[in-house]
């Protein structure tokens, strides 16, 4: 029910080059991600916006509610329960489950309350990396080890386990952060799907669609950086207060009271990159963010045209400024997170 409130190549190492300086000063363009016209060619539907990146954003609020659930453990009488809504919410349900999280606070207002107002019968487990992950006891797959984390975490008291110390809201959040989100954008639509013979930019991306298969590929990608549509019009510092949920006039960005997760809302790694850039040492959200409204501005340019071997070559450069930057967040986190680490070993050996 919806809500209502009273009134990688040469053409990459250039673009690689120039996008810290020349996309920081983008942290206050008029750009947005979108709207683009439709180009698929004999489309005659309704739609007059080809944009389209839904699917990402309700995995996103999958991971944010299974984040909150997963601290919800009683120590162990509520643990079966408990199991099996926070996989009702990993490998998807047939009920329109209710967002857990984002939600109300105070006048941050959620435009939508459950998962089906965004897009239905997403998950999480169907998009988790395949491979074995080594760097995980068991040799399992990347949906076995959330699926595994999600065990240990309904049977511990507030997704803590004491003996080895395991964060379980912490472990499933960062994991599937990279297992997913990462994983699905740079490893899949931003690499072997911008390949000229993968989704077409001459055709539709399926039947009926009114975005063409590179259109959409694309827009996948973005949805997995988090960044809300405007983000480009905000500093670094109101993307963060976004994520927080501290910064109504920021994120309603069509000014009716609520804030759309569709795309008035950051998430993941965005929230994580202007976490840092509001710092002012770095551009990580703005150089993200621009090449990607770039790369689909060149996308839309090419007027459901198959991309030229210079267009694409572009676009790839696009690409690697994005896989570039978005792994630097991802290493910024990591450091940040073993310095606390270190910090703690610190006053524990000055308890000692």
């Amino acid at each position: 029910m919806k809500k209502s409130i009273n009134s990688f190549g040469a053409a990459g190492a250039v673009i690689a080059f120039l996008s810290p300086l020349a996309l920081a000063s983008a942290a206050y363009s008029d750009a947005t991600y979108g709207p683009f016209p439709v180009t698929v060619k004999g489309y005659s539907g309704s739609k007059t916006n080809s944009v389209s990146y839904t699917g990402q954003i309700a995995r996103h609020v999958l991971h944010d509610s299974l984040k909150k659930l997963a601290s919800k453990g009683d120590g162990g009488g509520n643990a079966a329960n408990l199991q099996a809504e926070m996989m009702a919410y990993f490998g998807g349900s047939d009920n329109n489950k209710a967002i857990i999280a984002p939600v109300d606070k105070g006048d941050f207002n959620i435009k939508q309350e459950t998962l089906n107002e965004i897009s239905k019968g997403k998950n999480l487990s169907g998009k988790s990396y395949k491979g074995v992950v080594n760097g995980w006891p068991g040799q399992m797959t990347g949906a076995e080890v959330l699926a595994s984390m999600i065990e240990h975490a309904a049977a511990t008291k507030g997704g803590f386990d004491p003996v080895t110390g395991y964060n379980y809201p912490q472990l499933i959040s960062k994991f599937a952060m990279g297992a997913v989100f990462y994983n699905q954008a740079v490893d899949n639509y931003l690499d072997e799907k911008l390949a000229a013979d993968n989704k077409p930019n001459s055709k539709p991306y399926k039947d009926g669609a009114h975005y063409t298969g590179k259109e959409h590929v694309w827009d996948e990608a973005f949805g997995y950086w988090g960044a809300a549509a405007h983000s480009l019009n905000l500093s670094a510092k109101e993307n963060y207060e976004v994520a927080k949920m501290k910064n109504l006039a920021a994120a309603d960005a069509d000014g009716d009271g609520l804030i759309d997760l569709k795309s008035e809302m950051t998430f993941a790694h965005a929230y994580y990159a202007s976490s840092f850039d509001k710092g002012g040492k770095t551009n990580y959200m703005s150089t993200v963010t621009q090449a990607f409204i770039d790369g689909r501005q060149l996308i839309s340019d090419a007027n459901g045209e198959n991309l030229t071997d210079a267009q694409r070559a572009q676009l790839m450069g696009y690409a690697d400024v994005i896989g570039t930057n978005w792994e630097k967040v991802i290493a910024e986190s990591v450091f940040k997170y073993a310095g606390s680490v270190y910090n703690d070993i610190n006053k524990l050996g000055e308890l000692l």
